[in-house]
């Protein structure tokens, strides 16, 4: 299964994080060439075409701090998270200044401060400032990437980007339509540069990626179906419906596909598209639980063989004539077998809980303790020969060995009877003898 899932394309957590340090190095590139385009007067490197609008050099300075902040927090400290704090506070700021100056109708030119002699826009015939909508998104990026790690705040962080993503996606369905209304506000305003609104749109989509506990990197990290649908309805709905609107737009202006002609094979293919790509999603994701219905049944079975094997294991064991047990750190007895009843004349769940010690003989208790001691810090096998008590208050010779698991921390023991000791001699006589 996952090998099916890595097929299909999916991300990892950490391509997830791969994603957000992308978009911070795009918008940090991006906006460093904007600049160099404003410092030596290159006229390409501050907008994409002649006939756009040019990238406020205000506006490419915060996208560089957005994507320096937004890089820190894909992967933070504690300092490091303080620095990306201070920058995205200051694109905050920057864009509640400017935005507050359109509000209350206060010329705030924080955004002619760099170049003002170079802001004029002939085409529009109005100064390069800073949008409104542009301000409007910084306002909401910078509290997007400042609550960017904050588990109460994260709902807040996903809703801010996903609310400057839709505002950056209007401009560019403006720009790739021809619907000058949808990139600025009205025409006293200048509309949103076509590079400020991808630059929008990256950034959203990394700080949407940037944290782990976002649903929708869990959506495209997860192990399982889930990441397949994502993976192939999030560009279905996003670039098939932008291209096919785009197309069905074009061919009404050329004449090809005149009104409710166009609009009846826009919704055709749409159809058609969308039905294919939910069958391929389907058997995709039934060959997927068909394979974990197989890995559960084999789960199954193999848990079923296990047991079985345990329980075989443990009738060797209690068919077995040695005392077969293990103990705590405390050298309480954790499992015994039946041999018990021969050897000690008790039952194993009795002697459960119960502390070896207890049913050493006094005069051997003190190198007992110290046998087991140096089994606990040993690799090999240590024995030992003790009389131990039964439980008709006589006592047997047992020989002993010892071995330590370090990794159960758990101490193994085998006890056989012994002839080379006195056996049944009661116990309370040998307290008074001593």
């Amino acid at each position: 299964m996952t090998t099916l899932i890595s097929r299909s394309g999916m991300v990892s957590i950490r391509g997830s994080n791969r994603i957000s340090k992308a978009a911070a190095l795009l918008a940090i590139a991006t906006a460093t060439a904007v600049m160099s385009g404003w410092i030596f007067g290159i006229e390409p490197l501050k907008r994409i075409s002649p006939g756009f609008v040019a990238m406020n050099p205000v506006t490419a300075i915060c996208f560089l701090l957005s994507g320096a902040a937004l890089f820190v927090l894909s992967d933070p400290s504690g300092k490091t998270r303080l620095i990306a704090r201070i920058l995205a506070t200051t694109v905050l700021l920057v864009g509640a200044i400017k935005l507050s100056g359109y509000w209350f109708a206060v010329p705030i030119q924080i955004d002619t401060l760099l170049f003002p002699s170079q802001l004029h826009e002939a085409a529009y015939k109005i100064s390069n400032v800073m949008a409104p909508n542009t301000a409007f998104n910084f306002v909401l990026l910078g509290l997007a990437l400042w609550a960017i790690h904050g588990r109460r705040s994260l709902p807040v962080s996903n809703g801010l980007a996903l609310v400057v993503a839709s505002t950056s996606l209007l401009a560019l369905v403006g720009y790739a339509y021809g619907v000058a209304q949808l990139s600025r506000l009205s025409s006293i305003f200048i509309p949103m540069a076509l590079h400020t609104a991808l630059l929008f749109l990256i950034l959203a989509a990394g700080v949407l990626f940037a944290c782990a506990e976002s649903p929708l990197r869990r959506m495209f990290s997860t192990e399982s179906s889930t990441r397949v649908i994502a993976i192939r309805l999030f560009p279905a709905s996003t670039v098939l419906i932008f291209v096919l609107g785009w197309l069905r737009l074009y061919g009404e202006r050329h004449g090809f596909l005149p009104g409710a002609l166009g609009t009846a094979l826009f919704v055709v293919i749409v159809i058609i598209a969308f039905t294919g790509l939910i069958w391929w999603t389907a058997a995709t994701n039934g060959t997927i639980e068909a394979q974990k219905r197989t890995a559960e049944l084999a789960l199954l079975n193999s848990r079923a063989e296990l047991d079985a094997a345990s329980r075989h294991l443990q009738l060797i064991m209690n068919h077995a004539s040695e005392l077969i047990c293990s103990f705590d750190e405390s050298d309480r007895f954790l499992t015994a077998n039946e041999a018990s009843h021969g050897l000690l004349g008790v039952a194993p769940d009795k002697l459960k809980g119960t502390s070896f010690l207890d049913i050493v003989h006094p005069e051997e208790r003190e190198v007992t303790l110290q046998t087991l001691r140096s089994a606990r810090v040993g690799t090999a096998n240590v024995t030992l020969t003790i009389r131990c008590k039964r439980s008709d208050n006589t006592h047997a010779g047992i020989a002993w060995s010892f071995q330590w698991s370090s990794h159960y921390h758990t101490l193994f023991g085998v006890g056989r009877g012994s002839t080379g000791l006195e056996s049944l001699r009661p116990w309370d006589e040998a307290g008074s003898r001593d």
